[in-house]
This record gives C-alpha cells, sequence and structure tokens, in this order.
C-alpha cells in the first residue's frame, strides 16, 4: 500500500507541477513549487532531515527561486535549474560531497529512475487489481493480454467486414462513432501529444527526488576519501632514497622563491601601469592591456594554484623545518591576490571608457571565484589538508558564489550603469539585454519593442510574476503617461 501512495503522490505532484507551469513561464510559481518539494522531501525521507548537506541546498535552492521570483532572467533561471538539479543529486545520494558529482550522479540515477518507476507501476497494479500473490502472477497477466489482444484483433476484422457489407450497419455505427470521434478530436485539441510526453517527462523527474537508490560507487568513492592530509610511509632501502624528499624540498623552495621574484616583478609593474594610473592612451593598446592581459593574469593565477598543490600533495607536509616553504607559499598566495585586485583595476578602468557588459561582469565574478580558490589554499597548506579538501570546499564555495550571484539583476545594473555614464548601447540593451532595460533606450530606437513587452507582462498569468519585469512595465506606463 505504501508503493500506492507513493505513486499517486508522483501523480498529484506532477499534475500541481504541469498546473503551476504549463504554459507559464517562470517567476512566483518557481518559489511555490520549490516550498512543496522541500516540504515533501522532508516528510517522505525523514532520515535526511538532520543532514547539514541537505538542509543547505534546500536553502539554496530556496534562495535560487527567490533569485527567480525578483530577476525573472536567464541568469537567475539557469543559476535555479543548477540548484534544483544539485538538490535532486544530493536527495538522491546524500553521502555525495563533491558538488560537480552531482551533476554525474543526476545521469547516473536517470536511467535507473525510469526502470524503478516501471517497476513502482508493476507493484501498484499487483496490488490493486492482484492482492493475493501467485508464484504465476507474470503468466496471468501476459496470459490475459494476450487474450485481450486476441479478442481485439478479431472484434476490428469482423467490424470492418460487416461495415463494408450493411449499409444500415454501417449508418447505425457512424451515428454512434462520429460524436465518439468529434470527443476524441476535442481532448487532442486540449491536450497535446506533446503535453502528454511533457507529463511523463516530469513524472520521471520528480520521481528521481522520491525513488530510493542504492549508493553510488561514485558517492562510495567520495566517502572514502579524507579531508587530513596523510603520511605515505616509504621503506629506505639506501642512502639515495632517504635524500629523495630533501631534495625535493630543494626543488620546490627554490623553484617558488624564483617564481616570487618574478610574480614580484610583474606585481611591481602593476604597481606603476594600474595602480597609479599611467594606462595606454591607444584604443588598440588599451584592448590589449585588458583582455590579453587580463586573461594571461587569470591563467597564470591558476597554474599557481596547480603548483601549490604538486608542492603539498605529500611528505613535503610533515618534512621538518618546512616553516620557510610554507611562507613562501604564503607570500605567493597573497602575491597572486594582489594580482587577482590588479586585474580588478584593469577591467574597473575599461569599464568607465568603455561601459559595462556581461563579459566585464564576468571577469568580475572568475575572480571571485578564483579568490575562493585562493582562501582554501592556504588554508589546505597550513592545516596539512588533502587534495581532496581543497576541492571539496572550493566547489561548495564557487557553488555558494553563484546562488548569490543569481540574486542580482545584471541586466539592469548593465542598463542603468551605461545610462548614467552616458554609454547606452541601444543595439546591445534591445538583443542582448532582457527587455527590463527597455527603459534605458531612447524612446525613438526601441522599435515598438516596449509596446510588446508591455502587452506581454500585462497578460501573463500571476503564477508568471516577477518584481522587475512589473517594476519596468510601470516605469514604462508612467514615461508613456508623462
Amino acid at each position: 500500500m505504501k508503493n500506492v501512495k507513493l505513486f499517486a503522490g508522483l501523480l498529484a505532484g506532477s499534475s500541481l507541477y504541469c498546473l503551476l507551469m504549463w504554459y507559464q513561464e517562470l517567476g512566483i510559481n518557481t518559489l511555490i513549487f520549490s516550498v512543496l518539494l522541500i516540504g515533501m522531501i522532508y516528510l517522505y525521507k525523514p532520515e535526511q532531515r538532520n543532514l547539514p548537506i541537505v538542509k543547505w541546498l534546500a536553502l539554496a535552492f530556496f534562495v535560487s527561486t527567490v533569485g527567480v521570483v525578483i530577476n525573472g532572467n536567464i541568469f537567475s533561471k539557469s543559476i535555479y535549474y543548477m540548484s534544483m538539479l544539485t538538490f535532486l543529486s544530493v536527495t538522491q545520494s546524500p553521502k555525495l560531497r563533491l558538488w560537480p558529482s552531482a551533476g554525474l550522479s543526476f545521469l547516473i540515477h536517470w536511467g535507473k529512475g525510469i526502470v524503478l518507476d516501471l517497476r513502482l507501476l508493476g507493484d501498484v497494479i499487483q496490488t490493486l487489481f492482484y492482492k493475493n500473490k501467485t508464484k504465476n502472477l507474470k503468466n496471468r497477466i501476459g496470459n490475459k493480454l494476450l487474450r485481450i489482444s486476441i479478442i481485439g484483433m478479431l472484434f476490428i476484422i469482423f467490424f470492418l467486414i460487416f461495415t463494408s457489407a450493411n449499409q444500415q450497419f454501417r449508418h447505425l455505427c457512424e451515428g454512434i462513432f462520429i460524436p465518439l470521434n468529434n470527443f476524441i478530436e476535442l481532448i487532442f485539441k486540449t491536450i497535446k501529444p506533446f503535453d502528454i510526453i511533457h507529463y511523463l517527462f516530469v513524472l520521471l523527474f520528480l520521481s528521481l527526488f522520491f525513488l530510493r537508490f542504492q549508493e553510488s560507487t561514485l558517492s562510495k568513492w567520495e566517502v572514502e576519501q579524507s579531508d587530513i592530509q596523510l603520511r605515505k610511509k616509504e621503506k629506505l632501502v639506501s642512502d639515495y632514497m632517504s635524500m629523495g624528499l630533501k631534495e625535493e624540498y630543494k626543488t620546490q623552495w627554490w623553484s617558488i622563491v624564483i617564481l616570487n621574484a618574478l610574480l614580484l616583478v610583474v606585481n611591481l609593474t602593476d604597481v606603476s601601469t594600474v595602480w597609479i594610473g599611467i594606462t595606454p592612451e591607444d584604443p588598440g593598446d588599451l584592448s590589449h592591456f585588458v583582455h590579453t592581459g587580463t586573461y594571461s593574469l587569470i591563467f597564470s593565477v591558476l597554474i599557481s594554484v596547480g603548483v601549490l598543490l604538486i608542492t603539498f600533495r605529500g611528505n613535503l607536509n610533515f618534512i621538518r623545518n618546512n616553516r620557510q616553504l610554507k611562507i613562501l607559499s604564503y607570500i605567493w598566495i597573497y602575491q597572486n591576490g594582489f594580482l587577482l585586485m590588479s586585474v580588478a583595476l584593469r577591467n574597473i578602468f575599461y569599464i568607465s571608457e568603455w561601459g559595462l557588459t556581461y563579459k566585464r561582469i564576468g571577469v568580475f565574478m572568475f575572480l571571485i571565484l578564483t579568490g575562493i580558490m585562493l582562501v582554501y589554499l592556504a588554508i589546505k597548506i597550513k592545516n596539512r589538508q588533502s587534495f581532496f579538501y581543497f576541492i571539496r570546499k572550493s566547489m561548495w564555495g564557487i557553488y555558494a558564489a553563484l546562488i548569490l550571484f543569481g540574486l542580482f539583476n545584471w541586466d539592469l545594473m548593465i542598463a542603468s550603469y551605461n545610462h548614467f555614464h552616458n554609454q547606452t548601447d541601444a543595439n546591445y540593451n534591445k538583443y542582448q539585454l532582457s527587455d527590463q532595460t527597455l527603459i534605458y533606450v531612447p524612446l525613438n530606437q526601441r522599435d515598438n519593442l516596449d509596446t510588446n513587452y508591455r502587452q506581454r507582462v500585462t497578460n501573463r498569468h500571476w503564477l508568471s510574476f516577477n518584481w522587475f519585469d512589473y517594476w519596468a512595465v510601470k516605469q514604462l506606463e508612467k514615461e508613456k503617461r508623462n
């Protein structure tokens, strides 16, 4: 009976989802659905209620829906889908510890979900129609389906024969089947085949939240990983082997000294060309100064992270008197942090000259995410944490940052900044940003897009409501009245 309740719940949940989302845009409906879904997960899977990762991901999922209700733009919607899939994957495998594993786990369980759904349907049929279980149940069902098929085929054959041989019988059947045919056509006009496929897809997707899966090999492997760097015991077979670690220490020490010196020169150069304000005057030089220079510097920071991960991958964490190596590593991390700030200043300067775009905001986002990695790299070195710890913490830090990014309306930030700094590009606003930014496009350049936008938003169902579409339409109407 438990399976019957679960299947009924899935049917009801899928119907509710379709009622909220069918032919609607994402808006307040996402908030309603997320609250109901989180509540149902906590009711149906009580063993997950006290798991910190489930709590945090439920909160992240909720926050992402708030971002959709506020902004309603593509970026916020993308973050919403990302958070929903992550939350789904962890409800399937609560032992997952790496965020990128969530996507892989989802793909693994997708195929299993189809099989489990079919089994669930079979159990429900068996419970409802075959209460007394027998060993030959499958044979009985198969025989019944065979009998029904034979009878159906005989009925169709003789029905066609009689309608072609007897005109009165054909007219009688037409009087019965024409209304039935009209009724079927009415149903298919109201509910299209794609809607049925969509409903089945939602049913499968929703079932992935509630079906119970066995822990995958991936999650089992992650559970076995330690956050603490373990010292490897090596058997010393010769004096040469006993000097191996010391030689490695010297190699890494000199490598980081040289790289620190090189990076110091780069940072001093940035002080004179970026921080003090000496910048190239030629537009081509300025583009290279920002674009090519920025990408190269970001790439160098990532390489620096890789070098330090290799340096502190093993027993160098435990060698005596490795304090100097750690100090040099901290200096290098701080210098890379300074380098990130120099890149940010380059980007700020370019924005002040040429305006704000998604690409330039993306640079800031990437700098923040890279900064998160540098922080956890320093913690890993200080506390002798493992590579797995660094990856795990960095990935979840990046995930949290992306969730927060989804709360901002970047389209309006771009359009408003460019408007107030007299750098508005009407074509960029119209074709690269959301229609919410049309308020910042001159009237004679809107190409009637504002009228279509107001009509579209005004005619929406309340389930598709988001705050900034509402605000933008009010501003356009106010402008029209004035």
